[in-house]
Formats: structure tokens, sequence, C-alpha cells
């Protein structure tokens, strides 16, 4: 890392606006879980580890059905903790209300069966693109506030951002979001514009062409 602070540019990564957006239906998935019209739904997408957090997804989703009892959640991906939160479902009496998807290869149209998506890890992330891809489809996102994430999100505008490991905040932010659907379509419109202005593959690749230009120049 360099001593000289103004020397040193962060470029982030970008996201493909046009593989994840907002025209993307969710039908196909809607009907392969029987997801009902209308039903709200809030989901989570990732690797299924300790850090990444869905323990806790899984729990705000208890409380959240408490407030909404038609909400469904979607936890999307694989990985050595699926059996541990698929036991603590079912502890929480919601096991039939939370949907394992498993691996799976179209992100894009699970996001758009979602309401709300969720970041939830328990360990700062440098930068998760799973936020960015989120917002690209234009949904409102609650995410941890460590790592990166302040970089992206400004909370209550494009999204929503919490300290980690809090289920009962967690909770409440997506009955917020779930029971308020113009607040909710607001701040994914907003999510979409920040992408498309700041975090699009054409923003980071025009970023790092002024960076290489002006290297030249020296």
């Amino acid at each position: 890392m360099s001593k000289n602070p103004e020397k040193v540019t962060v470029i982030h990564n970008g996201a493909d606006i046009r593989e994840f957006c907002p025209i993307i239906s969710g039908d196909d998935v809607s009907s392969e879980f029987n997801l009902k019209p209308n039903v709200p739904v809030a989901g989570i997408v990732g690797n299924l580890i300790v850090w990444k957090g869905q323990e806790y997804f899984i729990r705000a989703a208890s409380e959240v059905r408490k407030v909404i009892p038609s909400a469904m959640f979607l936890v999307v991906g694989d990985g050595e903790c699926r059996h541990d939160l698929e036991r603590s479902s079912e502890k929480l009496g919601i096991r039939d209300k939370v949907i394992f998807t498993g691996r799976r290869f179209d992100i894009p149209k699970l996001m758009a069966a979602m309401n709300v998506i969720v970041h939830s890890s328990i360990t700062p992330e440098p930068f998760a693109r799973v936020i960015l891809e989120a917002m690209a489809m234009g949904k409102p996102v609650v995410a941890m506030n460590g790592g990166g994430v302040p970089e992206v999100i400004k909370d209550g505008v494009n999204g929503i951002s919490i300290p980690p490991k809090d289920a009962s905040l967690m909770a409440r932010k997506i009955i917020g979001l779930l029971s308020d659907r113009d607040k909710a379509k607001k701040m994914g419109q907003a999510a979409r514009k920040c992408i498309e202005e700041h975090f699009s593959i054409e923003a980071i690749a025009k970023k790092i062409q002024k960076e290489y230009l002006q290297i030249l120049k020296v």
C-alpha cells in the first residue's frame, strides 16, 4: 500500500446491468416453488458458509412471519451450513416457509422473484458483488454495514444498512420494506440508478480508462 494516499485510486467491481435488469421476470421461479401471486418474498443469495451469516436471516425470517404470516423466504446457494440452516428453520417452525434452492445458475430470475434481498455476512466483505447485482435488479437491499458496503449503499436512500448479527433489527427492516411497497419500489429505483451511474461495467471501465490516461500524462 502506498504511503501517499493521493496516489491511491479505488476502482470497484462492476455489475452487468444487462444481465441483472429490472425487466427480468421471476415468474418461472414463482411457478417452480409454488409462490402465489402477491405473496411477499425476502431472499438471500450466496454460499452457505458460517461467515455469510444466513443463520441470522433464518432467525429474522421467523420474526417476520409473526408480523407478516404470508411471507416466504428464499435461500439461494449451497454449502457446508445447509443442513444446520434447515434444522434451524425447522426448530423455529418455519421450515415450510423457507425454500432452499440449492446451487443455481439463474440468479437474475431468482432475484426477480424476491421483493427484498438480504446480505447478512458477519465478517466484513471487501466488496460484496451480490449487493451490486441485487441493486441492479432494482431491488431494495438490507445489508450489513461493514467492509465495502457503505461505499455503495446510502442508508435509507438506495438501500438499508444495519450492524451484523442483529436478527431482530434485520427482521424489522425487512418488515418495513415488505409492508410499504411504495417505499420499497422507490428504494429499488434509486438502487438501480446508483448502479447504472457508478457501478456498471461501463462506468467502471471509464474510471479505469481515466486513470490510465492520467498516468500517461505524468
